[in-house]
């Protein structure tokens, strides 16, 4: 027997199409975002599905809401796929922070992050 795992990021919000850090923003979908995770729950409403775990955060529950309907399993929410604390880097860009430091050194983290 076997396991088969399919993650999937929340589709695209403001933040993610500005390449911004999300952090606890709780934002939206764009309309891009909406056909994004419409598009997913057509390709995969055939699959097998047993669970559906989600963060809280308003973007994750709209990503996962058209799959659920579709195959009829309510997710099951997680606080521990939230997303990081990114401190004073929320709603911040790479390109107003340290981001290469950042990416080259894992144990560095945002200020009050």
């Amino acid at each position: 027997m076997s396991l088969t795992l399919y993650l999937l990021r929340h589709g695209e919000t403001e933040c993610s199409r500005n390449h911004a850090f999300c952090d606890a923003i709780d934002s939206e979908l764009t309309p891009e975002g909406v056909e994004m995770v419409n598009a997913f729950a057509a390709a995969y409403s055939s699959t097998s599905w047993q669970a559906i775990f989600s963060s809280p955060m308003q973007r994750t529950m709209e990503t996962v809401k058209p799959i659920s309907k579709a195959i009829g399993i309510q997710p099951e929410l997680r606080d521990g796929f939230r997303e990081i604390n990114y401190g004073q880097w929320k709603g911040r860009t790479p390109e107003v922070i340290d981001y290469i430091r950042w990416s080259a050194d894992p144990a560095w983290y945002a200020p009050n992050g």
